[in-house]
């Protein structure tokens, strides 16, 4: 015998005498895991005792407690709704799949969640009984589902089918037994001796060499009287997020109180709270009861801006918080640091207005613009810390050009010069509006010595001039950037354009904006004679530098045509640069060879050629691929050169056409792989299509619905002509719909590179296709890609409803643009003062004056007309 097996046999001998001995000892683990409150597997339950919480197990592992909160999610919704087939059916596969030993909490939910509803049925009570009755679990039944019923005659007719079901479960005397009874018919065979055991052969063959036990030995097994610490195993009862779940169901059940009370709990104990967005209506009921500390609470829960829908909470909230005569700077303070570190900008920028507004000390601004950013950099560096300092300086950027634009419209022009950074510090970046103020009351008050100041600060390139597709701004460059390169301000500065230029081709071209192109040209050909030759130098230098300097300059030199009313050279440019794609081809070479026909002819006219010199016969390099811009001005010299509406239409189902067909092509050609996902169509011609012919509300329903059909995102302009079209024919809900879903989307977008970021999944782009079928009338608005609201979107509408002498659906609109801006009345808004836009504004609101006071007299007329002279008088 080895070693080993002889230690093994000692160790039972030792136990078998421990145990005879001193039979009050009981093995720890040889007592049942049933006791301790854990799910046995079957191996175990059939080893030991059978219990009724264990007997019917048969799983290795414990119930998932996912599964188990799935179904009593679906119970509660069918009992909710009333729907008991289907709340009956999820309780009985509950009950046969769940045991009570490791689920006891999950059953009393049940419970709770029939005895709680005013939709439950009674009939779930009593299933609910018998089916854990015949499970063997009649102590449970009794003590928790049999004082549910109320009435002595629901209550008897339970017990009697409790009664009925343990009669059911004892075996009959009448029953066969198993085994055969001893009678004379039978001979019993004789018992043949059992062999004997081990324990019986090592007291037989071993000697007695282990020593007698004392009491003062150490026992090597626990005392059965000794009571020891238990863990228990953890259950759904007890599973963290299980305390969130309770919140929000108090929240469901209006018990603010309670909520309120278990959230000040959990913090008291340092527990965890998840964010939700359930928490937004006790935040809103708290600041309209003016209980401020409450409000702070649950705001401090809310989730993130990009975690959870909280627009309607806070368009709500913020209603409430300016409402007031005199507002709560210290909560508005507060409650823009505690939204700062989430990404909420709407709501931070309407009460960084009031803040700095009211706060009239400099001393009080600087240190909560600061306190402001911390809280921001706090949330970045938790979110993503690769990018927290790059984000944290973006937002200060933010948070100072707001102190300093609320401080130039006040005409606090003393503390806006104080907040522009240093001369080593430019990273502030002013708007168009705030740059010509200041600069404007720097001038009258005679200050030279800060004007470098401001203009280091603003935007110096033409001040953002508009684009030629509408109200939609192209990229401009930031002149904040360290090493900016930036042009000169004074346009008849030749040769410093000139430097510029060389510069920007060389390292940076995007600096060179088309429109800077087009007035640098302009001015060139004016007095090109000091510098000859120096526009044909920097567009050769432009097209064989990078693809990206011939697309700007391109562009320029095709923007400079366009004010010339010169097509023809706009389409030279075009062909001569860049490939053919996603324009009719066979048109545009036709004008393309009228031009080169038109210079070899023998007239009297001067040619038609390139102000540049840079024609395709001296062309270095192969064309490229151009941008959705090129092809927006081709396709205006087309649409300008038809004549009818009849040939306007005919482009636009050839730009169909012409699109499929590129597509395919791209499809189909290995070549096109590096640039298939490249746009053919941009925004832009849809909206000279809409100029042209979209005077009717049919006509701007299907060139939107074509655009959304072509993954064509609209822009700003294209949303504003359709809401103008719209309110002109008479479709009132279409235009406020359509506002009311912009404005619900005001919080959800905080920037335009998050609007181009936002993707749909794959079932919501299902839904937004099956949406494209249905007419524009029955369109749920809130699937668009809606652009940010802004005062010319309303401007167009309110125009729309003027036009048509609609003044409900005008008075609607401007009501929607006063709640936008969070203010009583448009005419009274310091704000919209000098606000860009503001001249529109302004003449349409006049015009509604007038339509309401005319719609006033025609009344009052016709009420005079129709009483009688005795009344009248």
């Amino acid at each position: 015998m080895t070693l080993p097996r002889c230690r093994s046999l000692l160790f039972l001998i030792a136990r078998s005498r421990q145990t005879r001995r001193h039979p009050q000892i009981r093995s720890f683990s040889s007592l049942p895991r049933a006791e301790y409150g854990a799910t046995l597997s079957f191996r175990h339950s059939h080893s030991f005792a059978d219990t009724p919480d264990t007997e019917n197990v048969t799983r290795e592992h414990p119930i998932d407690i996912i599964e188990g909160e799935t179904a009593i999610r679906k119970f509660r919704q069918h009992v909710e709704d009333g729907n008991y087939p289907d709340a009956r059916s999820i309780l009985m596969d509950f009950v046969q799949n769940h045991e009570l030993g490791g689920n006891l909490g999950l059953f009393r939910e049940l419970r709770d969640i029939i005895t709680t509803s005013n939709n439950a049925d009674i009939k779930l009570v009593t299933d609910l009984g018998e089916s854990l009755a015949r499970k063997g679990h009649m102590r449970f039944v009794r003590d928790e589902i049999r004082p549910l019923f109320e009435s002595d005659s629901a209550l008897s007719l339970f017990d009697r089918a409790l009664a009925k079901i343990q009669e059911s479960a004892r075996p009959s005397p009448c029953a066969p037994s198993v085994f055969e009874e001893p009678t004379a018919d039978y001979v019993l065979p004789a018992s043949a001796p059992l062999p004997p055991s081990i324990a019986d052969l090592v007291w037989a063959n071993l000697p007695e060499i282990l020593p007698q036990s004392s009491e003062n030995d150490m026992f090597l097994f626990e005392d059965s009287s000794v009571e020891y610490p238990v863990a228990k195993m953890l259950n759904g009862e007890d599973a963290p997020q299980r305390n969130s779940r309770v919140l929000e169901q108090l929240i469901t059940n209006n018990s603010f109180d309670q909520a309120f009370a278990m959230l000040q709990e959990m913090e008291n104990l340092g527990s965890s709270i998840a964010p939700s967005s359930a928490f937004g209506g006790p935040a809103e009921r708290a600041l309209r009861e003016g209980k401020s500390d409450e409000f702070l609470a649950w705001l401090a829960h809310v989730p993130p801006h990009r975690e959870g829908n909280m627009t309607p909470h806070f368009q709500r909230i913020q209603q409430l918080l300016f409402q007031q005569t005199t507002l709560d700077h210290p909560l508005l303070t507060k409650v823009i640091i505690l939204l700062a570190g989430k990404e909420y900008r709407p709501i931070v920028l309407r009460c960084l207005q009031a803040v700095v507004r009211d706060t009239k000390s400099l001393p009080e601004l600087g240190p909560l613009l600061r306190k402001i950013e911390l809280e921001a950099s706090r949330y970045y560096l938790t979110e993503n810390p690769s990018l927290a300092p790059e984000r944290r300086q973006r937002y200060a950027r933010f948070l100072l050009s707001v102190a300093v634009r609320v401080c130039s419209w006040e005409g606090r022009f003393s503390h806006a010069l104080a907040l522009l950074p240093g001369d080593r510090d430019h990273d502030l970046f002013l708007t168009p509006p705030t740059y010509q103020i200041l600069l404007k009351e720097l001038k009258q008050a005679h200050q030279y010595q800060w004007i470098s100041k401001v203009q280091r600060c603003g935007a110096r390139d033409l001040a953002r001039l508009k684009a030629f597709h509408g109200d939609e701004y192209l990229p401009f460059p930031d002149p904040t950037a360290p090493n900016a390169i930036l042009p000169p301000t004074n346009i008849d500065d030749i040769a410093g354009y000139i430097r510029f230029f060389h510069d920007a081709i060389a390292h940076e071209p995007t600096a060179m904006h088309p429109h800077t192109i087009a007035n640098f040209i302009t001015s060139y050909l004016r007095q090109g004679h000091l510098l000859p030759g120096a526009l044909y130098d920097l567009t050769e230098r432009a097209v064989r530098t990078s693809h990206g300097a011939m697309y700007a300059w391109t562009l320029g030199e095709m923007q400079y045509y366009r004010r010339q009313k010169e097509g023809r050279l706009i389409i030279q440019t075009f062909v001569d640069h860049f490939l053919l794609d996603g324009v009719p081809k066979e048109e545009v070479m036709k004008i393309y060879a009228q031009v080169a026909d038109t210079n070899s002819t023998l007239s009297f006219s001067p040619p038609v050629r390139r102000v540049t010199g840079y024609d395709a016969g001296q062309m270095y390099r192969a064309k490229s691929w151009m941008g959705t811009e090129h092809r927006a001005l081709v396709w205006e010299v087309l649409i300008n050169r038809a004549q009818t509406q009849k040939g306007v239409w005919d482009l636009y189902r050839c730009m169909q056409g012409t699109l499929s067909q590129d597509r395919a092509q791209r499809a189909a050609s290995a070549s096109y792989k590096q640039i298939e996902t490249m746009p053919l169509l941009g925004p832009e011609v849809f909206m000279m299509f809409l100029k042209h012919i979209g005077h009717g509300s049919g006509v701007v329903d299907t060139l939107l619905r074509d655009m959304l059909r072509m993954d064509v995102q609209p822009t700003s302009a294209v949303y504003g002509h359709v809401l103008f079209v719209w309110a002109r024919t008479g479709h009132r809900p279409r235009v406020l719909n359509m506002l009311r879903a912009i404005h619900d989307q005001f919080g959800e977008r905080s920037s335009p590179d998050s609007w181009q970021a936002r993707q749909r999944t794959e079932v919501e782009r299902g839904d937004y296709r099956a949406m494209l079928r249905r007419p524009v009338k029955y369109w749920n608005f809130r699937r668009l890609e809606l652009p940010a609201p802004d005062v010319p979107l309303y401007v167009h509408a309110i125009r729309g409803f003027i036009e048509r002498n609609d003044l409900e659906g005008a008075v609607a609109t401007a009501r929607a643009l006063a709640r936008l801006m969070g203010i009583e009345s448009l005419r009274t808004a310091h704000t919209l003062r000098k606000a860009p836009g503001n001249e529109q504004l302004d003449y349409w609101l006049d015009k509604l004056e007038d339509l309401t006071r005319k719609q006033d007299q025609e009344a009052g007329k016709g009420i005079a007309e129709s009483e009688s002279p005795t009344e009248r008088s």
